[in-house]
């Protein structure tokens, strides 16, 4: 198993990392990092039944979906993550979260604190979650990484990933949540996140004697780049790889209350039904369908309505928070 260094903090370049070593380099890796502040959402979920997105909108956090299963999590500041891409003939056990999630249990272990794997892939501290993991698998190639909740924002964390998902009704998976903590308050020594990173990193490089450490060649960072760009950074895979969904909401306009029902198909408002109808409502539904489900899809026909020309952008966007 190799080492491969990743000192980009840039959340797309990162996630495009992970499938191109799962991808084009046969031997097994590891790999910690850290990103900039993002929410990272599974491979099936519906992206705006996961997030806030009138916050992480006003906040300017990006969400990314990754191509491995399972729920939502948070990645930034104060956050490390990690992977562990492995070679698995047909036989053996293809997805072992309980492996792949040991080295973090042993090494707070060394630290004084006790963890335990919860569940089917959440690791937690006295009941608290602190890292979310998940698995993906091609070929004979399986991937496992998550995250560690070591000093984030909690506060920040909550706030972007609080939404009412009864709002939305989807096959899409969706996210368990689970009360969160930071390790760093449960260390008997206090240490930096720096500190504790390459020490886990030395824990693993003993655990799974790796013999080498590398970076990633001016070739391959070209094509993980543009990976990074023409994928993970698409709004087509981020938001419109999501499962159909319907979606109900009420909007405030002209002193009347609207009720739409809608339904969105890769992304796209597809079918639009309001109550009661009227000229206003008629023209929503009208200018809604067969419009992407953004907030600058929404901003950019309501400006071009003649109907509503007399919207201030104060106005625009404050139909665009109820219709997401």
């Amino acid at each position: 198993m190799t080492e491969i260094i990743k000192p980009s903090d840039d959340p797309w370049f990162n996630l495009a990392a992970e499938e191109f070593v799962v991808k084009h380099i046969q031997d097994e890796a590891f790999m910690l990092w850290k990103n900039t502040n993002c929410i990272v959402v599974g491979k099936h979920q519906n992206t705006v039944a996961e997030v806030n997105m009138k916050f992480i909108t006003e906040n300017e956090i990006p969400v990314i979906r990754r191509i491995s299963g399972g729920g939502t999590v948070f990645q930034g500041y104060g956050n490390i993550n990690y992977s562990f891409v492995t070679n698995t003939p047909d036989g053996e056990d293809k997805i072992n979260f309980r492996k792949f999630t040991s080295p973090i249990i042993e090494y707070l272990e060394e630290l004084g604190v006790k963890a335990e794997l919860t569940g089917k892939s959440n690791l937690t501290i006295d009941g608290l979650k602190f890292s979310g993991n998940a698995a993906h698998l091609r070929k004979n190639r399986s991937l496992h990484h998550g995250t560690i909740l070591f000093d984030a924002d909690l506060e920040l964390v909550n706030e972007a990933i609080e939404v009412n998902a009864f709002n939305y009704q989807s096959k899409a998976i969706a996210s368990n949540r689970a009360t969160i903590c930071n390790i760093r308050p449960m260390l008997k020594a206090d240490m930096k996140i720096e500190a504790f990173e390459a020490g886990f990193s030395n824990f693993v490089t003993q655990k799974f004697n790796l013999q080498n450490v590398r970076g990633f060649s001016e070739t391959e960072t070209e094509v993980i780049s543009k990976l990074a760009e023409e994928k993970y950074k698409s709004w087509d895979w981020n938001f419109g790889y999501s499962p159909d969904y319907f979606l109900q909401r009420k909007i405030e306009i002209e002193g009347q209350s609207l009720n739409f029902k809608m339904k969105v198909r890769k992304g796209v408002i597809v079918e639009v039904l309001s109550e009661p109808q009227t000229n206003v409502s008629d023209e929503i539904c009208r200018v809604l369908l067969n419009i992407s489900h953004r907030p600058e899809s929404i901003v950019n026909v309501f400006s071009r309505a003649i109907l509503f020309s007399y919207l201030n952008p104060k106005d625009i966007n404050q139909i665009v928070n109820q219709l997401l």
